[in-house]
């Protein structure tokens, strides 16, 4: 049994009289003779959780956000360099960018996030560092947008429990074929 479990690697087992310690490797603990034998095996694949020091955790958002009026204006050299502005931020905040899409009146993302940054926090350091670096940067955005305000106030974010992941990825992967294929924007159902 012991020599099975260890060539489950990567996998924490779960079965009553296994616990899992900390480090992902099941830990026995002895059965008593009256406790029944017949157990339910249940692997749980823990490759895509990530850790810190303390926590082990999988937090997921889907954010979506536009610019303000949504003025199509992120294209070209602006739109590489709001990608990048992203990366910069995500990867100076330990977030990792699963999926993402940059359009020219918005943008969507699919992060992994800490546990100890909320998703308020994360939208305001993305569009505040971006949206003043894209101002400073090009200065044909001002005169788009006053008073600083390349994004709109708000966002989108849901948690990537409800729907899988790999339907918010398709999704992203697919925006801009949705708007080409629409012939216009008022559908009939």
């Amino acid at each position: 049994m012991m020599k099975q479990l260890e060539k489950l690697a990567g996998f924490i087992v779960c079965i009553m009289g296994l616990k899992p310690s900390p480090l992902g490797k099941p830990r026995i603990s002895k059965f008593r003779k009256s406790e029944n034998r017949n157990t339910k095996l249940e692997v749980k694949n823990m490759e895509h959780y990530r850790k810190t020091s303390h926590c082990t955790y999988d937090i997921k958002y889907h954010l979506v956000w536009i610019t303000k009026y949504r003025k199509p204006v992120i294209t070209g050299k602006i739109a590489m360099r709001t990608r990048e502005l992203i990366r910069l931020v995500c990867q100076s905040n330990e977030i990792e960018i699963l999926a993402g899409h940059v359009g020219t009146d918005h943008i969507h993302m699919l992060v992994s996030v800490p546990p100890y940054l909320s998703a308020s926090k994360l939208v305001q350091y993305i569009k505040g560092n971006t949206s003043r670096k894209l101002q400073m940067e090009y200065k044909e955005l001002n005169k788009q947008f006053w008073g600083q305000h390349l994004w709109a106030r708000g966002y989108f974010v849901a948690s990537s429990g409800n729907v899988t992941d790999e339907v918010i990825k398709e999704y992203i992967q697919n925006q801009d074929l949705q708007e080409k294929n629409k012939l216009d924007n008022f559908e009939i159902v």
